[in-house]
């Protein structure tokens, strides 16, 4: 059977995706953007929805075939519902739903968490609710790694970043001591490119920036960094060689904060610490208890205190392992958590382990007894603020002020918490994030897919750099920008909250105690994408 499409002249239309149903339903999605629904057995045409204004190029039917949905270059999702079955089937448009700037490329489905997958060429997913598909607002995924890519070296000030075949490093910017203004912006110093076509697993920096390492499938390499004038901008970078025949290739890795020893956690679900001086030896392989050793799980997050004595791993089943460095042992394994591990850190001065779930729960291990401290087992009596745990975001980042290791600090990607273990915790159900609606702003809804939209503007305005627009510009962009926290109420003393920047990368602090953070501007992220479809809007012209 040959079923033929609408065509013209000047092209052929092009089908981009099909579905065949159990009945012989066929479903298609083609370059003219219709969405076509097709009798399998007789080759003839059943429904077809102009519902698109260009190409169709995803389908995603459920499991009782009764809905269907279509997506392509116009960003737009569209629902088809199946109302009549049997030889008179009819099928009807239902809804239709935008959120993403660009092409959408896939769909996905599952049933039972009741969620529906949308992504595309703007690097955003978008997670909606199957039942309330136009009624609620999808949850959008930030296209960013869990793990960041990025590390500071805290003694030197400098920054790297790992792409994917090449890290680049950059010297932090200086201020005057008596001000925030900017002295000496930052500058890129030196790249080192990996050799081959492998891409770069995972990556580590020294605290002092004398020792670089990385590793692909392959091998890992390390390298030796010196500093040839005082303000760090001249180098020789010199690859250490040879290195221990017996090391594996590596997952993760992290240096200790003295820089003499590189841990790193390779594909064989084992440690291995490799001791750094003239020569590179590997001083010893520790393997880590596995159910099966014949299906290994990856390893996931490495965490090293601050003495250099403990290290905690996160493997892809959610074991956590506390390693004795010094001893060269697994010093304990915690109880399994009911949800994923997200984040760790190991608290200074106490080197208390600091373990952050997907669920928002928190939990501070006494390294030396494996049990839980008081503060943990109080957190977990009275709860956190409903409105922070119940954030679609995911902690993926924790670090301590190096001046009061009682501020813990946990950074999602759209803000940062600062918890004051000090203070007790707020109540439950107390508001820490407070809306402010402006009239304005409210007189119009905003269409969250028009990148002209004055809204947007507005919002990606706060990217901007202050100092460019001057100290008073500057002071009312950071008032406007603030949150309006009950900083002044006792019940937020110890959980405070800073919005000021998204999308957040990486957040931590230098040995002076500057705080480093790294955001990608969502501005210069949509430059580097193609353009998007012309469509006419209301009012504009």
């Amino acid at each position: 059977m040959r079923i033929t499409m609408e065509e013209f002249e000047s092209r052929n239309t092009l089908i981009w995706d099909v579905h065949i149903t159990s009945d012989y339903t066929i479903i298609t999605g083609d370059s003219l953007g219709n969405t076509q629904f097709w009798d399998g057995k007789l080759g003839t045409l059943i429904e077809s929805y102009n519902a698109h204004k260009a190409d169709v190029l995803s389908l995603c039917i459920n499991e009782e075939e009764d809905t269907v949905f279509s997506a392509g270059v116009d960003s737009k999702i569209v629902s088809f519902k199946l109302t009549k079955k049997g030889q008179n089937k009819k099928w009807i448009k239902t809804n239709s739903n935008r959120v993403h700037t660009h092409d959408v490329r896939a769909l996905a489905m599952n049933e039972p968490k009741d969620m529906l997958v949308s992504g595309g060429v703007d690097t955003k997913l978008a997670v909606y609710s199957l039942s309330k598909f136009t009624e609620s607002n999808p949850k959008l995924v930030p296209p960013f790694p869990h793990k960041s890519f990025i590390s500071v070296a805290s003694d030197a000030n400098i920054v790297m970043d790992q792409c994917q075949r090449s890290l680049r490093f950059w010297k932090l910017g200086e201020t005057d001591v008596e001000s925030t203004v900017i002295q000496k912006l930052p500058t890129q110093l030196l790249q080192i490119k990996a050799k081959g076509d492998n891409h770069i697993m995972c990556s580590a920096l020294a605290s002092c920036s004398s020792w670089v390492a990385f590793s692909d499938i392959d091998h890992v390499s390390l390298f030796k960094v010196n500093l040839l004038s005082e303000d760090a901008t001249k180098f020789q970078v010199s690859r250490v060689l040879p290195m221990p025949p017996d090391l594996l290739p590596a997952q993760k890795m992290v240096f200790t904060p003295d820089g003499l020893k590189l841990i790193c956690a390779t594909n064989q679900h084992s440690i291995q610490v490799l001791e750094i001086s003239e020569e590179v030896t590997l001083a010893s392989t520790i393997h880590l208890p596995a159910a099966n050793e014949n299906d290994l799980p990856a390893m996931c997050l490495l965490a090293v205190s601050h003495d250099g004595q403990w290290l905690s791993c996160v493997d892809s089943r959610n074991a956590v392992n506390v390693i004795d460095i010094n001893n060269n042992k697994i010093h304990s394994t915690l109880p399994t958590f009911s949800s994923y591990v997200t984040a760790m850190a190991f608290q200074p001065e106490t080197q208390f382990l600091a373990i952050v779930c997907s669920d928002k729960q928190i939990f501070m291990y006494n390294t030396n007894t494996s049990k839980l401290t008081d503060w943990s087992k109080q957190a977990a009596a009275q709860g956190l603020p409903k409105e922070w745990v119940q954030r679609h975001q995911k902690i993926v980042g924790i670090t301590f002020d190096p001046s009061c290791s009682d501020l813990m600090i946990l950074q999602d990607h759209e803000i940062f918490t600062v918890i004051d273990m000090r203070e007790p915790l707020p109540e439950p159900d107390v508001a820490i994030f407070e809306k402010i609606v402006k009239p304005e702003e409210n007189r119009k809804r905003p269409f969250k897919a028009d990148l002209e939209d004055k809204h947007w503007k507005a919002k990606t305005a706060k990217l901007d750099t202050v100092e460019e627009k001057g100290k008073k510009k500057g002071k009312e962009q950071k008032e406007k920008e603030r949150p309006k926290e009950k900083s002044e109420s006792k019940e937020l003393k110890s959980f405070k909250i800073c919005k000021k920047y998204k999308p957040l990368l990486f957040l931590n602090f230098c040995r002076d105690g500057a705080l480093v953070v790294v955001e990608r501007p969502l501005l210069s992220m949509l430059e580097t994408l193609p353009p998007t479809l012309q469509r006419k809007r209301y009012g504009k012209t």
